[in-house]
């Protein structure tokens, strides 16, 4: 999923609780977002964002994490990694 994650920092889907969003690879979907309340301290999320949503040290740390482990950006091109329903694909009875 490929969206601007810096503009998105601090913000979460819009949904209720318990329940989800399904996202169809190819599918371009706009969704509502709001900020996360209380005191906008997050942890966690697959260890990219351990720390406070209002910083900038943070926010900063959490997108070049979010890089390095191959997260896409709004303007990334496909690399052609495998998805995950494809990575053994082929490799029984071989």
């Amino acid at each position: 999923m490929a969206f601007d994650r810096a503009a998105a920092f601090g913000f979460r889907l819009d949904i209720p609780s318990g329940t989800s969003v399904r996202f169809e690879p190819g599918q371009s979907r706009q969704i509502q977002i709001t900020r996360f309340g209380g005191t906008e301290v997050s942890r966690g999320m697959n260890d990219l964002t351990n720390g406070s949503m209002r910083s900038e040290l943070t926010k900063a740390e959490a997108i070049q994490r979010a890089r390095q482990q191959g997260y896409c950006f709004s303007g990334d091109v496909y690399q052609g990694h495998p998805r995950p329903d494809e990575t053994y694909a082929g490799s029984a009875g071989e």
